[in-house]
Parts: structure tokens; C-alpha cells; sequence
């Protein structure tokens, strides 16, 4: 099931289960997203960097062969006490570098997991505002 809400600066953010790949860290630092919007996203991860921590961050939304790259920086963590599964804990990014198709492209995938065209199928191409980020 996916769902969403709607962050102060306006930008629909989905709930979504994407593995991320986090290789500024290290060889095979793989993790997961848990949502996304346009501007950031959550990865969920046991060790969460430090607020201002910049990253070098890649992966593919589901049924898609290209790869989105984008360098992020940590903007807040989260620390799940307790020893609870699964555990909550990891660190909320804003993308500072990300193309302008990576976005649109997250923008889509986005639009079609909470308004799924459910007559055709059909992938409906978004298009973003002027403000956003591109590199």
C-alpha cells in the first residue's frame, strides 16, 4: 500500500520500498528509500550520517532501467530506540544536485502510484515548476 503527504514547502512525498545505493560511504553501502519527493527523500539505515553530511546517492524507481544520481545532504535523523523490527531509523536528504529529467521522472513515478491511471495503464509525464533544483 502506498500513501503519502505533503511537506511544508509543498512537495507530495510517497511512501515507497526503493534500495538506494549510498557508494560515498563506502564499497556496497546499499539501503533503502522509504519515501521521496522531487526534493528529497528518507533512507532508512541503522547508522544515519550527521545533519550536513553531503552524499553521493543512485538509484532506479521500480520498472525502470536508468539510473538516477544525485548528491544529497543529510537534513535531519532519526534514531528508533528500542530493538523493534522493523527499525525505523536513518536520515532525511534533500537532493542539491539532480537533474531536471531525474526529477520529473521521480515527479511521474510519483503521480502514478497515488492517481494510477487504472483504465489504460498509461505512465503520465509530469511537469515540474520552474524552482526546483537541477544540476
Amino acid at each position: 500500500m502506498h500513501s503519502s503527504d505533503r511537506r511544508k514547502s509543498g512537495q507530495t512525498r510517497a511512501i515507497v520500498q526503493i534500495r538506494v545505493n549510498l557508494a560515498s560511504l563506502g564499497p556496497y553501502y546499499l539501503s533503502k528509500l522509504t519515501n521521496i519527493s522531487t526534493g528529497g527523500a528518507f533512507i532508512q539505515h541503522p547508522n544515519p550520517e550527521p545533519v550536513g553530511t553531503l552524499l553521493d546517492v543512485s538509484f532506479q524507481l521500480p520498472n525502470e532501467d536508468i539510473v538516477i544520481e544525485t548528491k544529497a545532504k543529510v537534513v535531519w535523523k532519526y534514531i528508533q530506540g528500542g530493538n523493534a523490527l522493523p527499525n525505523g531509523t536513518g536520515m532525511g536528504i534533500e537532493f542539491v544536485e539532480i537533474a531536471k529529467d531525474d526529477q520529473s521522472r521521480i515527479a511521474t513515478y510519483i503521480q502514478n502510484i497515488l492517481n494510477p491511471d487504472t483504465d489504460t495503464g498509461e505512465i503520465k509525464p509530469v511537469d515540474l515548476p520552474q524552482e526546483n533544483h537541477t544540476s
